[in-house]
């Protein structure tokens, strides 16, 4: 008999089908393993549970432990199901880029949040950049309550950068390509909007660095940079190997395509922690109405993959995991990029349990940038953006270093005008 997800109508990007292979092969192995009596190291698990966990077993007999082992994957396994078909069968939030678009360089568009979010007696604009691998919609999860609607009501005009489907465009974009004709002229028209009007730029994760090479190639448009999750430093000797192998898996990719499918990304980071990826699900039963919405949008939004065009793959996958340009060269394709000679004023998010952008990559860059002022919230690499506590620990610091940094432009130009 089919199940309820398999008769409706789901949209495409949702499906992910690792998750119950991450489920089957994780909690199917465990029971291999221990009929085999092979046990591996137990991660995130503290020395009291584990005591726990000896003294439960002792309790059986092996017979029995087993058939309980066995009935308590099938019973988490079945829920796994019911909670993903829930997710599934959701209702998806409408697209609201086609409403906000106010100017596009082939696909990709500048939004305008604040025909969304109406700003009164706006003070400052402040251009967000997302990565090229996700859509640029995280910037407004949970919608009505996100670091959009947040500046929108504190006088500063949010504007959007979606990057939209670059590989449907020219395969062979690079990265300068999009910072040189894309991203500087999209920054360039909200400078020329309003001329008196101080303009900052936002970079998040590897939208970040191309919001460094848009600083490096004109620095006159910019008024300060907002820095928040960005790799600069791939050379941890714990991932080398991992980089290597995942420039290896592109390469084959790039054999059959010519662009990285977005799934197969979308695979890459489900890999580097997959019991976190079923974690996540099996919270979804217990949470309250808004806060399953407010997954509902971050897990639409996990699951909206991007595809990245052959050279841009190459560039990020060879370049920077590989060979560390960023670092070493200072290097973005042809563009060069040094952080010790940025001027403008910086505010830097670096969060400490970030694991997609670590400390130990993104502190090199910010240890280069010399007028900067630095936040190391007790938050993760989405949770930065999108999280409830976030608001306190980086929207609020973010709205005050925006408005100080203001004054000053304003006094600036009251200054100059008088001389």
């Amino acid at each position: 008999m089919k199940r309820q997800f398999e008769k409706m109508a789901i949209p495409l990007s949702r499906y992910n089908p690792w998750i119950l292979f991450f489920a089957q092969h994780i909690w199917g192995s465990a029971y291999h393993n221990w009929m085999r009596k092979q046990y591996g190291p137990l991660d995130d698990v503290s020395a009291s549970e584990i005591d726990a966990l000896h003294d439960q077993i002792k309790s059986h007999s092996a017979e029995e432990f087993t058939d309980v082992l066995g009935n308590k994957i099938l019973e988490r396994y079945g829920r796994l199901i019911e909670i993903y078909e829930r997710y599934l069968t959701a209702v998806s939030r409408p697209n609201d880029e086609e409403h906000l678009t106010v100017k596009k360089i082939n696909s990709t568009s500048l939004l305008d949040y604040g025909m969304k979010y109406p700003i009164q007696d706006e003070k400052a604009a402040v251009i967000f950049v997302p990565s090229l691998i996700n859509k640029s919609y995280v910037f407004d999860i949970p919608e009505n309550n996100s670091i959009l609607s947040f500046l929108s009501n504190n006088k500063i005009h949010p504007f959007v950068v979606s990057w939209g489907n670059l590989n449907g465009d020219d395969p062979d974009l690079t990265l300068q390509n999009i910072v040189e004709d894309r991203l500087v002229p999209l920054i360039q028209s909200i400078k020329d909007a309003d001329p008196n009007r101080p303009v900052y730029v936002l970079g998040y994760c590897m939208g970040g660095i191309l919001t460094l090479g848009a600083y490096a190639a004109t620095k006159k448009i910019v008024d300060g940079l907002l820095l928040i999750s960005v790799p600069w430093d791939f050379s941890s000797p714990q991932k080398k190997s991992f980089y290597t192998k995942i420039l290896k898996s592109v390469e084959a990719q790039l054999e059959y395509f010519s662009f990285v499918p977005g799934d197969f990304i979308k695979l890459l980071f489900s890999l580097a922690n997959p019991v976190v990826v079923l974690k996540k699900f099996h919270k979804l039963a217990s949470l309250s109405r808004d806060e399953q919405e407010h997954f509902i949008q971050l897990e639409d939004w996990v699951n909206d993959s991007v595809d990245l065009p052959k050279k841009i793959a190459m560039q990020c996958f060879k370049n920077w995991f590989v060979d560390n340009d960023l670092a070493v060269k200072g290097k973005l394709g042809g563009l060069s990029i040094n952080p010790f000679k940025i001027e403008s004023s910086s505010f830097i998010v670096i969060p400490s349990h970030d694991k997609i952008v670590d400390v130990d990559s993104a502190s090199p860059l910010s240890n280069a940038i010399q007028n900067k002022t630095l936040i190391t919230p007790n938050l993760g690499h989405v949770g930065v953006i999108t999280a409830r506590k976030a608001k306190d620990m980086v929207w609020d610091p973010m709205l005050q270093w925006i408005q100080n940094q203001s004054h000053k432009y304003y006094k600036e130009k009251k200054k100059c005008r008088k001389d």
